[in-house]
């Protein structure tokens, strides 16, 4: 029976045809290869780690990729959870008038408000 291969390297036809969405620190996202984030090689086979996190999320597998230049990083499968309560947060801050001077107060108000 024939071993199959579970990784996928620069060295595979379709190696080019792989994308990562990458999002910035700014909330915006970005398409990239693999070659442009430097990574050669990506394990597919994971493991059968299972963690249940505290506040509900699960990790149900870990791999690893590696990079250009010998690091490898360690990924998971994760399931995260949301608010079922469907409330998003706003915070505005209130500042005193710039003529009261040095003297003045900031405050910062949450406002929780239901979607």
């Amino acid at each position: 029976m024939a071993e199959t291969r579970r990784t996928l390297t620069r060295a595979d036809a379709e190696f080019a045809k792989f994308k990562v969405l990458v999002t910035k620190a700014d909330g915006t996202t970005e398409v990239e290869t693999l070659v442009q984030l430097n990574i050669t090689e990506i394990d597919f086979g994971g493991d059968a780690t299972h963690i249940e996190l505290p506040d509900g999320p699960l990790i149900t597998g870990q791999t690893i990729f590696a990079r250009g230049d010998g690091t490898t990083v360690t990924v998971a499968d994760a399931t995260l959870v949301s608010e079922t309560m469907g409330y998003r947060v706003e915070e505005t801050v209130i500042s005193t008038p710039p003529m009261l001077g040095s003297y003045g107060v900031i405050s910062l108000v949450s406002t929780g408000l239901k979607l």
